[in-house]
């Protein structure tokens, strides 16, 4: 399910028939990030999962479509345009940082980390990127 205590949006997702053959088990969402719409009742949900699908939900509606299959590990952390710009990042524990076109379901840059990403987080203004990873790297 989803949505806010007390009346948001609420839809429930199945995201296994959208897995790749034998990775059912692991479409659960392992990240997410909101971009809110032109209303203040719309936007999308974008969700990272633990096969390197992403996803983007419609809100209210509750539509969802795939947008990429893109790491070949989970997505341990999204974010989404704070500016509300037509793009995403990714980071995943197949050790790249990733930026994404939401409409064109494309791939514009990769970055070879060279360790697993944990979490990743963008500066309001979209000039700094943090990403997080396992003790000890």
């Amino acid at each position: 399910g989803g949505g806010a205590a007390g009346g948001g949006p609420k839809f429930k997702m199945d995201l296994r028939p959208l897995a790749p053959e034998g990775m059912q088990d692991s479409m659960a969402g392992t990240s997410l990030d909101f971009q809110l719409g032109s209303r203040p009742d719309s936007g999308r949900l974008v969700v990272g999962c633990g096969c390197g699908v992403v996803l983007v939900v419609s809100v209210p509606e509750g539509n969802y479509t795939p947008v990429v299959l893109g790491h070949a590990g989970p997505v341990e952390g999204l974010a989404v345009s704070p500016a509300g710009r037509d793009f995403f990042l990714t980071a995943s524990a197949d050790k790249t940082l990733r930026r994404w076109s939401i409409s064109g379901r494309d791939l514009s840059q990769s970055v070879l980390l060279g360790i697993k990403a944990t979490a990743l987080a963008l500066s309001p203004d979209e000039t700094v990127v943090a990403v997080g990873h396992p003790p000890g790297c």
